[in-house]
């Protein structure tokens, strides 16, 4: 297989650095450890992108991710993933590749959690013998102990559908379309709609148990119920603590595939949309590590009306390695 000239394959090598400056001063800083799943998300897009090309044939196989880091001398270096099967020889089954600027959130969430508001986010391949890569190689911690005694297999995604959907409506189409779609059950939907026209105070939340589709060209996450969480909520939040979480996870199981939630229309005269804010993001970053689905965050602002959901409600997903609108359909 050919690669570009300056292109890294190797695992110990595919770190990303992500810089919180301030001034001429480094105020905080991630280091990214992609090989070793330090970017999980990319991975599952990658495994659902593979397990379409050949849903019958692949679902449960064993298989294996490529990284490389591509155009590290070039002011927007990429990060190349590939699917393969781990038997070889093999063909490629699927490849994604991103610029390393889709990982800035990391950065813009580190500055959150040090309260900065004048600050900027620098995103950077380091060399493989700095410091901060070497430190991620050589983790210790007195508290835990890991041991592997065989290298754990990677499987392709199982839990899946490949029957048809049925006719759906489209709510609102993302750019030219996406191949990750977020599709409503009708009564997960009316549930939705109508605790979104009801709100006017308090945000709200859910977590979704839904089911996964595959399809040649679109993979669907199906919202098929609501939960809602136990929570302290305002105008502007909604807390849940931790063990409240658990017990809903625990309940839903492997049908965790989302989680919904409301705006207001303004914050302090500032007008908001139906898009994550920072706070959401994190919240999708770690649902996501909780699901073995590939979840939605679908946002619904106080006050939506039948009428006005294609503008008062979108739905989001990470995908690229970051969060992006997509597809939201009803089925009929």
């Amino acid at each position: 297989m050919e690669t570009n000239h300056g292109a890294i394959n190797t695992p110990t090598n595919t770190h990303v650095l992500v810089l919180v400056v301030r001034g001429e001063k480094v105020a905080g800083r991630r280091i990214l450890d992609l090989a070793r799943g330090g970017y999980r998300t990319l991975l599952k897009e990658l495994a659902y992108r593979a397990v379409a090309t050949d849903p019958a044939r692949l679902a449960g196989r064993p298989w294996r991710f490529n990284l490389e880091l591509e155009g590290i001398d070039s002011d927007n270096p990429h990060v190349r993933c590939e699917a393969w099967l781990k038997e070889r020889p093999q063909p490629l089954l699927a490849a994604i590749s991103v610029p390393v600027g889709n990982f800035a959130w990391v950065g813009v969430s580190v500055a959150r959690q040090l309260k900065l508001e004048d600050y900027s986010v620098h995103v950077a391949v380091p060399d493989p013998d700095h410091p901060l890569v070497r430190q991620s190689q050589n983790w210790e911690d007195d508290d835990f102990a890991v041991s592997f005694e065989a290298e754990p297999d990677l499987r392709l995604p199982t839990n899946f559908s490949t029957e048809p959907l049925g006719p759906r409506e489209v709510v609102r189409r993302a750019e030219e379309g996406t191949w990750l779609k977020c599709v409503f059950e009708p009564e997960a939907w009316t549930t939705f709609l109508a605790a979104a026209a009801a709100e006017t105070e308090a945000e709200r939340g859910w977590l979704a148990a839904a089911r996964m589709h595959l399809a040649g060209d679109a993979c669907f996450t199906v919202v098929e119920e609501l939960f809602e969480l136990p929570a302290q909520a305002g105008q502007y939040f909604v807390h849940t603590q931790g063990r409240e979480f658990f017990q809903s996870h625990r309940q839903l199981g492997q049908r965790l595939g989302g989680y919904l939630h409301l705006h207001p229309r303004e914050v302090d005269g500032t007008a908001l949309s139906p898009s994550p804010s920072g706070p959401d993001v994190t919240v999708a970053w770690n649902l996501e590590a909780a699901s073995t689905l590939w979840p939605v965050l679908p946002i619904a602002m106080f006050g939506t009306r039948p009428e006005t959901c294609r503008t008062d409600v979108a739905a989001h997903a990470f995908v690229g390695g970051r969060i992006r609108e997509i597809d939201l359909e009803v089925a009929q």
